[in-house]
């Protein structure tokens, strides 16, 4: 007897091949029946009929590391289908650190342990944190804590000694991880050079592993960002992930066509590049990110010692959009655990300045010095371009997504709505995919990246993540004003045959596990 029949469903396997009338059987944590007609009897049997019945959603691009200690349900991506998150992302992460490493990241950013006891070094030892989950994991080493257990937030190239010690680190944590991460626009990883990159990625490339690049410009130099990521690509002979890719300011705006040709075209010439995006035009981050990386030397308490400096808030003047690339006017703050900036939350920079009579750079050092982690959604995507990525056969869906603690704020819609959104904007209302082409895109191509065995398709033998929603419901409802709702059309959940979602309704179950290579 099987323990759970899915019955009546139009079942999606993410192949991309067109849907079937077929009944899923679950035995355990793996899918054991796949057929028509009369099926075996089971203890749970669930009428999917006008429902498609499709794998687990393979969240590509996620920031969850200390998330999923806190917060192990992980309502939030359980309830719009997602059953695997891949983090750490754009470089930012919690191991492996030296000792060294481990107090910076607690000295630079205290909030973001809130609730967490950060006593592990390895990944393995963190990776034995995540007891339970909601989801399964799939872990990528982070550049940024490699750098700064190697040299701290020191604004310059590595040398050779500390590339050959973050090396070290990196061989030492790769057998249980997917790849490296890197932001190379974020302090401390935007002062390393790209031959720093190249040596990394060797490593990874070694134990079989993949890039996910957060490039070093997406706005003025975005040619010459991509350029550098196929140099990378070819020098260290390692596939590569590039992270949200979009046309990215103004000035690229128009540009989709040309962007995603630049990915076919390394393709063309034998390099692995793949990307992924979100499907929303404003994307978020932190403020601290807007001040150019030698004001970071001495991580938090030196940003906040820079920038009391009457002669340092005079060069960010023509420093900001240069050296970094912001538009001040397009960002909105939405997140802070400070008492004091909580009135702005939901402000741009311009009118938080207005509220206080100062200009915006002003302003902007002044809610640093308060809360170096605040929190911002930046205006400076194009829906347009956004449709034209979604097309390519080489873009996979991330949602680029980061919890944030209650009271500190609204966190980004896509952390609650990102999968429905997809089909709602370019399944349902503007038809640019189809079903089975959108279902691909969040579960066999991820789990083809990641280089899971076992995952992202509904095949019998495979384990038993599946997410059964209704076509004309599903749609996401977050929002900037109310991020927190949950999304519609999710109707069942299971994780590791753990029914983690039934009816719509968060049942408290756990099904998740940390995944490894070659194995799941």
């Amino acid at each position: 007897m099987l323990d759970i029949i899915i019955k009546n469903g139009k079942v999606i396997d993410g192949t991309g091949t067109p849907w079937k009338n077929l009944d899923v059987g679950i035995c355990g944590d793996e899918i054991a029946y796949m057929g028509a007609g009369e099926s075996p009897d089971a203890v749970l049997t669930i009428d999917a009929a006008g429902k498609i019945v499709s794998p687990g959603f393979i969240d590509i691009h996620s920031h969850s590391d200390t998330a999923v200690l806190r917060s192990p349900l992980r309502i939030p991506k359980v309830t719009q289908g997602v059953t695997t998150e891949v983090f750490s992302n754009c470089g930012g992460g919690v191991a492996p650190v030296t000792e060294k490493g481990r107090r910076t990241l607690l000295e630079s950013g205290p909030a973001e342990y809130d609730g967490v006891d950060f006593d592990w070094l390895s990944v393995p030892e963190y990776l034995r944190r995540i007891t339970k989950a909601g989801v399964n994991v799939a872990y990528l080493i982070p550049h940024g804590a490699l750098r700064v257990s190697a040299m701290g937030y020191d604004a310059r190239p590595a040398t050779q000694a500390e590339i050959d010690m973050m090396c070290g680190l990196l061989d030492d944590g790769m057998p249980h991880a997917f790849g490296i991460s890197t932001g190379l626009a974020y302090v401390p990883m935007s002062s390393c050079s790209v031959e720093e990159v190249i040596a990394l990625s060797k490593v990874a490339a070694k134990h079989g592993g993949f890039l996910a690049s957060h490039m070093r410009n997406y706005r003025e130099k975005v040619r010459e960002a991509v350029d550098e990521t196929i140099r990378i690509a070819r020098e260290a002979q390692i596939p590569i992930q590039i992270s949200h890719y979009q046309a990215y300011g103004v000035i690229n705006w128009g540009r989709g066509e040309e962007l995603a040709r630049w990915v076919e075209d390394a393709r063309n010439a034998g390099l692995d590049l793949t990307f992924d995006s979100y499907p929303y035009d404003f994307s978020a981050g932190h403020l601290k990110n807007t001040i150019p990386a030698k004001y970071h030397e001495g991580g938090a308490h030196g940003l906040v010692a820079a920038l009391k400096e009457p002669a340092v808030r005079r060069a960010l003047r023509t420093e900001i959009g240069t050296i970094t690339t912001y538009d001040l006017s397009r960002l909105v703050i939405v997140g802070t655990d400070s008492p004091g900036l909580k009135q702005y939350i939901g402000k741009s920079l311009p009118e938080g300045a207005a509220m206080n009579g100062q200009d915006v750079v002003d302003f902007l050092c002044d809610v640093l010095i308060q809360d170096p982690g605040i929190a911002h959604v930046n205006y400076q995507g194009n829906a347009e371009d956004v449709k034209t990525l979604v097309r390519s056969p080489y873009q996979m869906v991330g949602s680029d997504s980061v919890d944030l603690l209650a009271g500190q704020g609204k966190p980004h819609p896509r952390l609650w709505g990102t999968y429905p959104r997809f089909f709602r904007l370019y399944v349902k209302e503007d038809p640019l995919l189809t079903w089975e082409q959108a279902v691909c895109k969040m579960t066999a191509m991820p789990a083809w990246r990641l280089g899971l065995v076992r995952r992202g398709l509904l095949k019998p033998g495979f384990a038993a993540d599946v997410v059964v929603f209704d076509p004309k419901e599903i749609g996401d409802r977050a929002t900037i004003e109310s991020p927190e709702e949950p999304s519609a059309g999710i109707e069942w959940v299971i994780v590791n045959g753990v029914v983690e979602l039934a009816g719509g309704k968060v049942t408290g179950k756990m099904g998740g596990r940390v995944l490894r290579k070659g194995t799941d």
